[in-house]
């Protein structure tokens, strides 16, 4: 099963003792699609996400670029 809560997706499978296996840079959750399935087989649920900004999962939010107010600007000299 697929699911995407608060911008991460993940995909999860079995009934029983939770493993949660994570990619490494620059991999996604599809990382695991050989390994998963005999987990599942022997009785456990495994939790594959895809870590932030990889995959389906939404990265960072781009940095707030703002004016400085009159009070921000340094004086002149």
């Amino acid at each position: 099963m697929t699911q995407r809560k608060r911008g991460f997706s993940s995909v999860t499978g079995g009934d029983g003792p939770p493993i949660l296996l994570l990619h490494g840079h620059p991999r996604t959750s599809a990382t695991w699609h050989r390994v998963a399935p005999l987990l599942i087989e022997r009785g456990f649920t495994v939790i594959c996400p895809d870590l932030r900004g990889y995959g389906r999962s939404h990265g960072p939010a781009p940095p707030r670029t703002t004016l400085p107010t009159p009070n921000e600007q340094s004086p002149k000299t």
